[in-house]
């Protein structure tokens, strides 16, 4: 009981110093520069090129598919709703909502489906080049081994009374969010953004053999790095025919982020 009681205080404390949690993140973090410092790795590194033009093909399918397909379905309804909340700017806004809508899908099918591989050795490659071959070496060759039967049923049954309430709130939020004028793009948009940041950063999560419960904290820890991070990226992706270019580079961006963490020692709980 102590223990689910101060898994409870914890997330309230947690909630109540967010906002000053994530604008510290945004404002001392510097994440924000290193989808920057990805594009001035690989232009720096021609090792990584052969890596690029091999993942061009599938990359620049999606990218060309997807967005022709959101822009002609969604613009028209994305800029009529924003223009009723903004008025003239409602054309700036629903622009940009398209497009990180068809950010959004583009990356769930790429990480997803399509290049998993490549862009985990990519991030690989890059934090072996950065001398952090003691992790990447040990987390290729270990797995994660999980919890006994009976240790997941006792976590279970100790934290559904927790979990429960905020996973549906998870789930239901976006939905909520989105008939709030002019808050809920802006709400939506920071969630797509952190989102975004957090992406680059998984295979970093495997490579250390974190568990769910672990990275959920870490995520909402860097929430203002996350956010600065994303923000870049998806506007380099959001660039006519370099989208391609610039998801590739995000990752890694996102590498060398992992390694400024490791450097830091903020990967250990």
């Amino acid at each position: 009981m102590s223990s689910m009681t101060d898994a409870i205080s914890a997330r309230l404390q947690m909630e109540i110093l967010r906002p000053f949690t994530v604008a510290r993140g945004i404002i001392q973090s510097g994440a924000a520069q290193f989808p920057i410092q990805g594009v001035i790795y690989f232009f720096q590194n021609p090792q990584l090129w052969p890596l690029y033009l091999r993942m061009v093909p599938p990359i620049l399918i999606v990218h060309v598919s997807v967005f022709l397909s959101v822009f002609s379905t969604l613009f028209l309804l994305n800029v009529s709703a924003a223009m009723c909340c903004c008025g003239p700017f409602g054309l700036l806004v629903g622009a940009g909502i398209t497009a990180q809508e068809a950010n959004f899908i583009t990356s769930y099918i790429l990480d997803n489906y399509l290049i998993p591989r490549p862009m985990d050795s990519l991030f690989d490659t890059v934090l072996c080049q950065e001398g952090m071959e003691s992790v990447v070496i040990p987390g290729k060759l270990k797995r994660v081994v999980g919890p006994s039967f009976g240790d997941r049923l006792w976590e279970t049954s100790l934290w559904t009374t927790v979990t429960f309430p905020s996973d549906i709130y998870s789930t239901l939020r976006p939905v909520g969010l989105s008939f709030i004028p002019v808050f809920g793009p802006m709400a939506l948009s920071f969630n797509g953004a952190v989102a975004k940041g957090n992406s680059f950063e998984k295979r970093f999560y495997r490579l250390s053999r974190l568990r769910g419960r672990q990275v959920k904290y870490l995520i909402k820890e860097r929430e203002g790095d996350y956010w600065s991070f994303g923000f870049v990226a998806n506007i380099l992706e959001s660039v006519p025919l370099l989208g391609t270019f610039f998801y590739f580079t995000n990752q890694i961006g996102g590498a060398l982020l992992a390694v400024k963490y490791y450097q830091e020692g903020r990967t250990q709980f």
